[in-house]
């Protein structure tokens, strides 16, 4: 390794390795942060996370802290285990410091879990470097930075290592326990990060595999379905807090999450579109101008591409039609895969992972193509400008504009318009907006405009009950504890209904001037208490009361990932410890 280091082309690459890290740094500086209107929804489940635990307690199932403190499942059915930690190294910043440091950790690591999947199929560091940062800086990597999606990014990141032990499965003739625990392992970080990134890796999983067994005419079947079978099993327990929760919560019958109008679904472009706005784009874009110069490069070179190049370039093509107007996607309109919402930002960014691949596989089997080399530094060098450019540009727009979110509640519909994010109005963007992904089915949906949430999701978002059917408006407390506080003055004796969500399958504690009362379900899924009295000012405290079977659960996988991470540092040591045994006695 130190040894590639005294190449000039190695040098200059970590000079702006070193710069692009100094860079993603140097952004906390600012006070400010901008995105998208729909990055609300993703700066809100960090904002979830971060006062959780500030407040000292591990995330719960329901917001407290965020989408305007309605006890909303939004936090149950997003998965989020990967985030909690990027959170937990960064509370002591303020949410906007937080927030730009975490998008550059975010970044960092992918970097690294890039540089690792190549390096693993090249097994030449200064290779890996280079196509890792033409990756790290392209795709949902891309995309997260500038939109806010995180979850997805996390996902992005550790794509590559999946891809990578699925095609060592496929090529085994023995059976490899390690290859089934790292593809478990991967599998269960990507399930824990994004519900839509597991649907789309495993639907390119299945692509992989019904190629591969094609191509080889199930030859070794027999041992690919044992470490699958063995993986499979892997992910289910490793993921098993994630999953039991969902399916606990979905008991209650939730409204499923934004579908897009069929006038306007499949939100797919022309294949043509896609391509060309890579060319002239420098953050609204699926596939960066670096991606789509390597992958013509690719193709170029198909004569001299081996079995595993070959089949990932064919993959890519499939990625491109799944990802635009191609693939007919308007008869799956009434099919759950419709909840994916817009195949072309859900496919087209993971394009870049199977050129890097690709490219890895072919610079492993064809060592003497000097050229590919200075291709990549170069292809290196225009990623880190294009996104050090571009960053720039919208970081000055935004301080020559000061478009800050506004305060008011609004329901707009155009997520794409950039707006700037404050410290000052982090806190209250929780309550402008009103989300009805996942609240209770029984809050209705919006038949007019599909787009918007129902009168019943309005009320609750704004604060309205009420008491004996005259509406009531709540103030919201603060508070420190797992706990949603609520202020209503003038209540009279009867029925309150409590602008919190009520979930079925839930158990609450509820109290009224810190007495616990009974609850019971609104016909539209809040909460409802009945008062004997008149209450001139009523402090009303809603607790979810988390399962001590999930609590359990997290508490048992925390330790099996201790032992497991405890296992590999061992063994690496131990390994490191050994080769350089053997080096000194050689010499």
């Amino acid at each position: 390794m130190f040894k590639n280091l005294k190449n000039k082309e190695l040098l200059f690459l970590l000079v702006i390795i070193l710069v692009s890290i100094v860079f993603i740094f140097s952004r906390v500086r600012y006070d400010f942060f901008s995105g998208i209107n729909d990055s609300v929804f993703h700066v809100s489940r960090v904002f979830e996370i971060r006062e959780s635990f500030l407040n000292g307690h591990i995330p719960g199932w329901t917001n407290i802290y965020s989408f305007s403190h309605t006890g909303q499942a939004i936090s149950g059915m997003y998965p989020d285990f990967t985030l909690w930690p990027f959170i937990l190294v960064t509370s002591w910043l303020s949410p906007v410091h937080q927030w730009q440091l975490i998008l550059g950790l975010v970044m960092i690591v992918t970097w690294v879990i890039h540089a690792r999947a190549c390096y693993l199929i090249t097994k030449n560091i200064k290779e890996s470097i280079l196509l890792a940062y033409v990756s790290s800086f392209s795709g949902v990597t891309l995309l997260s930075f500038h939109y806010g999606q995180l979850a997805s990014g996390i996902a992005y990141a550790l794509f590559p290592l999946l891809i990578v032990y699925c095609i060592e499965i496929l090529k085994s003739t023995q059976f490899n326990y390690k290859l089934s625990l790292y593809f478990g392992i991967t599998m269960s970080l990507i399930v824990y990060s994004h519900v839509i990134s597991t649907i789309i890796a495993s639907t390119v999983l299945i692509i992989l595999c019904a190629g591969y067994l094609w191509k080889n005419y199930f030859d070794n079947i027999g041992m690919i379905v044992r470490h699958l079978l063995s993986a499979i099993i892997i992910v289910l327990i490793l993921s098993s807090p994630i999953l039991y929760r969902i399916i606990y919560i979905s008991k209650s019958g939730l409204l499923p999450p934004i579908k897009l109008p069929f006038s306007e679904y499949p939100y797919t472009k022309d294949l043509l579109d896609i391509l060309t706005t890579s060319l002239v784009s420098r953050w609204d874009t699926y596939i960066s101008l670096s991606i789509l110069v390597l992958s013509i490069y690719l193709f170029s070179h198909w004569y001299i591409t081996n079995k595993d190049t070959r089949l990932l370039l064919m993959l890519s093509i499939s990625i491109l039609i799944l990802g635009s107007q191609i693939f007919p996607w308007v008869f799956l309109k009434d099919t759950p895969i419709a909840l994916i919402q817009a195949p072309t930002w859900r496919f087209l960014p993971w394009f870049s992972v199977f050129i890097i691949l690709a490219m890895a596989y072919l610079l492993r089997d064809n060592k003497k193509v000097d050229f590919t080399h200075k291709l990549l530094l170069i292809l290196s060098v225009i990623t880190f400008l294009s996104f050090l450019g571009n960053t720039e540009r919208i970081d000055k727009s935004m301080l020559s504009k000061p478009t800050y979110m506004k305060k008011t509640f609004y329901t707009s519909t155009k997520i794409q318009n950039r707006v700037k994010f404050s410290n000052e109005n982090i806190e209250a963007l929780n309550g402008i907006r009103a989300y009805f992904d996942y609240a209770p089915r029984v809050a209705g949906d919006n038949k007019k405009n599909p787009w918007q949430p129902s009168k019943v999701v309005m009320n609750t978002y704004r604060h309205i009950g009420e008491n004996n059917d005259k509406k009531k408006v709540f103030k919201i407390l603060p508070t420190a504890n797992q706990e949603i506080k609520l202020k209503v003055k003038d209540v009279k004796r009867g029925t309150l209904t409590i602008p919190v969500w009520n979930y079925s399958s839930l158990k609450y504690n509820v109290k009224v001037n810190g007495k616990t009362v009974k609850y019971s379900a609104t016909p539209h899924g809040n909460i409802a208490i009945s008062l004997d009295q008149n209450i001139k000012s009523a402090v009303i405290s809603v607790h979810h009361l988390t399962p001590r079977t999930y609590i359990g659960l997290v508490i048992f996988i925390a330790v099996l990932w201790g032992v497991l991470i405890l296992i590999y540092l061992i063994n690496f040591f131990r390994n490191h410890f050994k080769n350089n045994l053997m080096r000194h006695s050689a010499k």
